[in-house]
């Protein structure tokens, strides 16, 4: 039986749909941290509820409750933007895909072809769809700690690419402003001292402004911290590794060794002081020097910086990543991903196909998010 065009739209959709979640080579876990939930419209408003946990009344038998007050809560307000990525299918691959009722393929170097033009359909789909992804994960994780800035803001103007499109935005959620801190000028609850040095630096001690800062996360919000998440890069915890308060503390006295087991840090810090470390290296890639004669300069960027560690308390739902309905090539109008398949009719008569989703982060319990910069 002939295999379907890979062209057609529902081939593409059905192509992206059987892709796993977890995309080769990234490590993504912007999705997991807010899961995609659909919604109906395209401006959208949220409450970002205050942290409260409010006692009852207690009254005689004959009592009559007095109401309490309103929750406190802060709205916020934004767009779902359209993501989408395309490529140019070049002519000779769709010359050689053949859907039912066109000539059979009689020899096997018109096999060869047809299968080379398939898997070349294939290639762009994914890359279509790696972009996407791509975009999803810096939307989320910027969102994590604290705001979006579009275009990146890591990437001078001049080598903004032309497939980031027209749009421009600022948005910062409503965090804490106590729950943003530098490890060099780090402030507890009752402005509690931590060690005062970056963790990359001689003299530092992460031991104590940790539990500076599960205190203040557990006085603050009445959450229990011990048990948080913590997301940071792999460059974090190589310093620990020797760093000389982790070396006394796990040698018991005099040390007789000049760095620990990459492992065993991440155990001692869980077991010891109660927070789960989640190694993140995840990086997107802009180019420079496109026109050179020596080619372009791939630049790879984080979606998390190298020194930065995002906190998060146990037990708490963040929010979700809001997609809305697109109409798609059938006018299906429903959330998620969408794919197209386009002809030009003037020359060249190009053939373009793409992937793209309507979405956006929703943060709802941003407050409860701490971000450390524990290299500064």
């Amino acid at each position: 039986m002939p295999n379907p065009n890979p062209l057609n739209p529902t081939y593409l959709l059905g192509a992206i749909k059987q892709r796993p979640m977890d995309y080769k080579r990234q490590g993504y876990m912007g999705r997991k941290l807010l899961p995609e939930k659909p919604v109906y419209e395209y401006e959208l408003t949220w409450d970002v509820v205050k942290a409260e946990n409010q006692l009852g009344g207690i009254y005689a038998m004959a009592g009559k409750p007095v109401p309490g007050s309103d929750m406190l809560f802060e709205q916020m307000f934004a767009q779902v933007v359209n993501l989408m990525a395309s490529r140019v299918v070049d002519p000779q691959t769709v010359m050689t895909l053949r859907d039912p009722g066109m000539p059979s393929i009689r020899s096997r170097a018109d096999r060869g072809a047809s299968e080379k033009a398939r898997g070349k359909v294939r290639e762009y789909l994914t890359w279509s769809d790696d972009r996407i992804e791509a975009l999803v994960e810096y939307l989320i994780m910027n969102a994590m700690q604290g705001s979006i800035i579009w275009p990146p803001p890591g990437i001078a103007v001049a080598d903004w690419e032309p497939q980031y499109g027209d749009a421009k935005f600022n948005i910062t959620y409503p965090m804490r402003a106590t729950f943003t801190q530098n490890a060099s000028t780090l402030a507890g609850y009752a402005s509690r001292a931590g060690g005062g040095v970056a963790w990359n630096a001689a003299g530092s001690d992460p031991m104590l402004d940790l539990e500076i800062i599960s205190e203040l996360i557990a006085e603050t919000t009445g959450l229990q911290a011990r048990g948080s998440t913590i997301v940071c890069s792999t460059g974090v915890l190589s310093y620990l590794t020797q760093n000389t308060k982790f070396l006394n503390r796990i040698a018991g006295t005099e040390r007789g060794i000049d760095f620990l087991d990459y492992g065993l840090i991440k155990d001692f810090i869980r077991d010891k002081i109660g927070y789960k470390f989640i190694d993140y290296d995840a990086q997107y890639t802009y180019r420079t020097n496109v026109g050179s004669t020596s080619g372009p300069t791939i630049n790879p960027l984080r979606f998390l910086e190298r020194g930065k560690c995002i906190i998060l308390p146990p037990g708490e739902e963040f929010g979700f990543f809001a997609t809305a309905p697109h109409a798609g090539p059938t006018d299906s109008y429903e959330p998620g991903k969408y794919t197209w398949m386009v002809k030009d009719e003037e020359p060249p008569f190009e053939t373009r196909l793409g992937v793209g989703q309507i979405g956006f982060p929703i943060l709802q319990r941003a407050d409860s998010i701490f971000v450390l910069n524990c290299w500064s």
